[in-house]
């Protein structure tokens, strides 16, 4: 159930030159991503595809509909105004330019351009570059040939308007979600609306087609100038960054993302996505790439536009479920929509905490006078809200409501976690420097006693010392359980909030690389699914760009650069380069261009890879780079800052300029036993060394300043040592030797080991009884430098592992023989109607989501109007045995009631008892249960339920039930949903999510449609009776029950019944 990859992948940069590009050859040269890079164009050769480049059209809806093949559509709103078709003529004979041998496509900052070759044309070449125009609605080509004859004509016509009734063109254009738009050329027998000849020769020729103020196309006159209009106003866009790193990729894709950024600005907001989901959202992670990318006044605009319709007075003051909802969510008559709600834009959402959240950072990067006017008071609003919704007990722990990307389906039922948290503590670090600011000292002095609730709550309620990572929520009610395993937004973001220490944001991300799954991408590096809860209905468990992005940026922030880069680069290399659409900063699941990951990636770039980390409220710039360790230079400039990073021999060299002065702290990383000298502005100054990971840092500071240049000079370099992984046994004696370094301590943070000795550079331990993944940090001195050597390491315990595996049953024998009980009398419900109830208490009195009143339906299901399933038992009469009894595929019979009850439910809702117990009364080698009843998404991995074993001498042993281990829901839950992406997967034995289920699957048996029974067994005291077994109900929102009970080779004063093996039926 684990999958490890913390490999480094070291780019190996060929350049090979295909068709006049660079080789899209990435990482090795036995594998060729679908796109290459040649200069700053990402490129195709001879890709067999329409339709998936969209070039946004001046921040409106409107875009030009092109990619790999020459062929260009024009579209806004509802209306297509046409396809520009063009074929090339020679001697009388008449070619489309899609169906040229040779087409090399390329992609770049919002253009589109080819270079065509073909036997028709013999020698001859065409490139035709497509851009969106300068105003309005049109596009602007140039063509350039050579090598072509003087008669040769370059005919093209506009043709095919068409209105799509009540359709979003961005929607159903985008080949993400519409997959067979790929296949969609040139249509026949359309009416041409305009057309013309362009005599080809060496010239260059322009054309350009805009919509008049009829919405009629019409062929410009001043072609030229409008194209060269529209190719300024492209590189005004895109010139704000310029990146130069050993990745080529990597440069290209960035160049082209500011491109991507625009094209979600329609003002007065960033929209949702470039194409589906080109709607105006406060969230989610939709404003970052304003503020990375210099345009903080769209930013301050669209915190203006929204914090005006925050709710300043209310009477909705009491948190209050809808029925209408079947009480999974909020009425609009609850707290939830009252004093400090953002009323525009956001639903039943809670977007405006990573609103806040991203206006924040902005205040961080600007310290704007004007912003902090309208933005502190809405802010404080926001955090009265937000304690009042999601904290009301002052724990300082914080429930998540519908408050991210992924949460549709997902829910805490007012249990208490790590996201909404985290929010709130960086809301109140920036609400008390605004304070400060303010010289408000009684509200700095409120903001500082929040915090430190915050901080409290989360390291008592939600870490978890022993295996280094926070929860995923501790339960409200019920046993108050904290649920240990968490999704990538319990890890992500706390380290980015500063909830957690550096130590234990090392600790912390380690839980990525076991926990959940880890898919290695051809094209290099690695990606990481969000979560391991089951069903995967969506949107629980995806493969998210954008929280893969947020993941990279916490090992960055963690110091991590290695691992940092290998997600990041297996993030975009993927979408952008090894996928449908070339520079694609989206996914299926969002369409082209998805704000959520587009803006996550402008983040990670600039203050994860990059380290430019302002904070201008303080006067303070941090930049702390985190390059591959393999880089040895790399540049970014923007509009509020610049860096320049170069390596050579034994000098670092780094340049950064900022916009606006402040005080700077470099942390800069280094390899190397000591240094000779540090420089800045040409004058020798004093430093300081901490240790970094497999690293040293250097840090420096540089007071009230502008642009610093740092010469950094070692007495020589030292090869980066990345984290280094083990498996070890509890008990056992383990040598860790390290070479060339004096070990100075230990830091054990959760237990790994009972002993440690250090001698030099080796340390000798004894492996405590902890299993699991465990972090382990050596500080060492390598020359006369610090460091930090970090061990990732998996400790087993095997005698366990077999005690563990003798308490069950894993094959029946032919030989056994059994006795079967009759628990008719206990029976309390008919497992058929589990769905029929109305589950009303408990539930909790909060701002909460919640399972539905049905017992099925999570917080989605009533708005996509889905319904629980109907159960029958139709394939119980092929189970049935002559004795009227229950004989299970894998050879266990069970007594078998046909009586309108037929289940025995224990749930801590009131509508069941908690636990029950049945009286047993003899001693044999094994009792086998048929169980059977509901549990969803938000219980996996915990204990649903236990059945305890009674004995007669008052021991007891235990089987928990715990999904998806060993217990299942009885049906699908089936969201039916039909949008773009959003897949079904609606039961555990989908494919996709294998890696979330044991190695060896529970065994099931099929009683009829949607209704499956597990089949557990557990092993007993040899000679000893079992006086009863009690059935105890663990978890919320489920229901338990056992059908039947059977023991295996009873001792010999029992009833023996001796069942026929299967294989010996029919």
């Amino acid at each position: 159930m684990t999958m490890r990859n913390t490999h480094y992948f070291f780019e190996i940069l060929f350049t090979l030159f295909l068709i006049g590009t660079f080789s899209s050859y990435a990482q090795s040269s036995c594998y060729k991503t679908e796109y290459g890079v040649e200069n700053e164009w990402i490129t195709g050769h001879n890709i067999d595809r329409y339709n998936n480049r969209p070039l946004y059209i001046n921040n409106t809806n409107a875009f030009v509909l092109t990619g790999d093949k020459p062929l260009m559509r024009l579209a806004k709103d509802s209306k297509l105004y046409g396809t520009l078709v063009m074929t090339v003529e020679r001697e009388g004979i008449k070619k489309a330019i899609c169906d040229f041998d040779t087409i090399n496509s390329f992609y770049a900052m919002g253009q589109m351009k080819w270079e065509l070759a073909d036997e028709s044309i013999k020698g001859g070449k065409i490139i035709i570059t497509v851009l969106p125009i300068s105003s309005g609605i049109g596009m602007a080509l140039a063509i350039k040939t050579s090598g072509l004859l003087p008669s040769d004509k370059l005919n093209w016509d506009f043709r095919g308007e068409k209105i799509y009734e009540g359709q979003h063109l961005s929607w159903i254009f985008d080949v993400m979600g519409q997959p067979e738009l790929l296949s969609w050329g040139v249509e026949k027998d359309e009416e041409i609306i305009v057309s013309g000849d362009l005599v080809l020769g060496n010239v260059e020729q322009y054309l350009v087609l805009k919509a008049d103020e009829n919405g009629t196309i019409i062929q410009m006159n001043n072609a030229e100038k409008e194209f060269l209009s529209g190719s300024k106003k492209l590189q005004t866009i895109c010139g704000r960054l310029k990146i130069k790193t050993p990745d080529p990729y990597l440069n290209a894709l960035a160049q082209s993302s500011v491109r991507s950024v625009d094209g979600t600005w329609y003002p007065p907001v960033f929209v949702h996505g470039c194409m589906q989901w080109n709607r105006p959202f406060p969230g989610w992670r939709s404003i970052f790439g304003g503020t990375m990318y210099g345009w903080h006044e769209r930013v301050k605009e669209e915190a203006k536009y929204y914090i005006d319709s925050q709710v300043t007075k209310s009477d909705k003051i009491l948190p209050k479920a809808d029925p209408s909802l079947l009480l999974t969510g909020q009425h609009p008559d609850s707290r939830f929509y009252g004093v400090g709600r953002i009323e525009q834009d956001q639903s039943f959402y809670n977007m405006q905490s990573q609103f806040f959240d991203q206006l924040i950072e902005e205040y961080r990067w600007t310290n704007d006078s004007a912003l902090i006017s309208f933005l502190r008071p809405a802010l404080e609003l926001h955090l009265q809200w937000q304690e009042e919704c999601f904290d009301p007990d002052g724990d300082g722990v914080y429930e998540s409501y519908l408050n991210s990307w992924p949460t549709d389906s997902q829910w805490y039922n007012g249990g208490g976690s790590a996201e909404e948290t985290s929010y709130a503590y960086r809301g109140h670090l920036a609400a008390r420097n605004m304070a400060l600011q303010a010289k408000d000292n009684s509200s700095a002095q409120y903001h500082d006693k929040m915090l430190k609730r915050i901080k409290d709550g989360f390291q008592k309620k939600l870490w978890i010392r022993g295996k280094g990572h926070s929860g995923a929520y501790r339960e409200q009610g019920g046993h108050e359980r904290l649920h240990e395993n968490p999704w990538l937004y319990s890890i992500f973001l706390p380290v980015d909030a500063g909830l957690t220490s550096p130590l234990q944001s090392l600790e912390s991300v380690y839980y990525s690389e076991w926990a959940l799954q880890n898919d290695k991408m051809p094209g290099g590096g690695r990606q990481v699914w969000n979560s391991n809860w089951l069903p995967g209905i969506w949107s629980v468990r995806e493969r998210w760009p954008g929280d893969n992005y947020h993941l990279a940026l916490s090992y960055f922030q963690a110091g991590l650069s290695g691992d940092g880069w290998d997600i990041m680069k297996g993030t975009f290399m993927h979408s952008a380069f090894d996928h449908t659409v070339p520079g694609n900063l989206g996914a299926i699941q969002g369409g082209i261009d998805f704000g959520d990951c587009v803006h996550t990636f402008t983040r990670t770039l600039v203050s994860g890879l990059f380290g430019y980390r302002p904070d201008y409220p303080n006067n303070r710039v941090v930049f702390a780079p985190q390059f591959p360790p393999e880089w040895d230079m790399a540049s970014i400039s923007l509009p509020d800052f610049g860096i320049v990073f170069t390596a050579k021999g034994n000098q670092l060299n780094y340049s950064l300029e900022l916009k606006s002065k402040a005080d700077m702290e470099l942390l800069l990383p280094i390899n190397s036993s000591n240094i000779s000298g540090v420089s800045i502005n040409g004058a020798n100054t004093k430093w300081e060394v901490l240790p970094g990971i497999g690293c040293s840092i250097v840090k420096l500071q540089c007071c009230h300043s502008d642009k610093v240049d740092v010469v950094i000079t070692l007495e020589d370099r030292a090869v980066y040592v990345p984290v280094e992984t083990r498996e070890l046994n509890a008990g056992q004696k383990n040598i860790f030797k390290l070479e060339d370094v004096q070990i100075k301590d230990i830091f054990d943070p959760q237990g790994v080991f009972e002993t440690i000795r250090i001698n030099k550079g080796t340390f000798v331990t004894k492996t405590a009884f902890n299993e699991g993944y465990h972090t382990v940090v050596a500080s060492i001195k390598k020359g006369k430098l610090p460091q930090w050597r970090v061990f990732r390491i998996k400790v087993n315990d095997p005698d366990k592992d077999r005690e563990r595996a003798n308490l069950s049953v894993d094959e029946i024998p032919d030989t056994a023989s059994w006795k079967t009980y009759d628990i008719s009398a206990y029976y309390n419900a008919d497992v058929r109607t589990v769905y029929q109830q109305e589950y009303l208490s408990p539930r909790p009195n909060t701002v909460s989501a919640r399972l539905g009143t049905d017992g099925y339906s999570p917080w989605t299901f009533p708005y996509w109007q889905c319904s629980p399933p109907a159960i029958s038992f139709d394939k119980v009469v092929h189970l049935k045995t002559e004795k009227n009894e229950l004989l299970t595929t894998q050879g266990v019979p069970f007594c078998w009631n046909t009586n309108s009850n037929n289940i025995l439910f224990t749930s801590l809702w009131d509508n069941y008892p908690a636990q029950k117990s049945i009286s047993v009364g003899n001693a044999g080698e094994a009792l086998h249960f048929l169980v059977c009843g509901t549990t969803n998404v938000m219980q996996c991995q915990i204990a649903n339920a236990v059945i305890y074993i009674n004995y007669a001498d008052g021991g007891r042993d235990s089987l928990e039930l715990i999904p998806p281990v060993n217990y299942w829901n009885l049906s699908v839950i089936n969201p039916n949903t039909s949008i773009p992406g959003q897949g079904v997967r609606s039961y555990y034995t989908a494919e996709m999510d294998r890696f979330c289920l044991p190695e060896k699957m529970p065994q099931i048996v099929e009683l009829g449609e949607n209704c499956t029974a597990m089949l557990l067994n557990r092993r007993l005291r040899k000679g000893v009776e079992v006086e009863s077994i009690s059935l105890e109900t663990l978890s919320q929102e489920v229901v338990v029950g056992l059908m039947a009970v059977t023991m295996m080779n009873p001792d010999k004063c029992c009833l023996l019944y001796t069942s026929p093996s299967p294989r010996d039926r029919g």
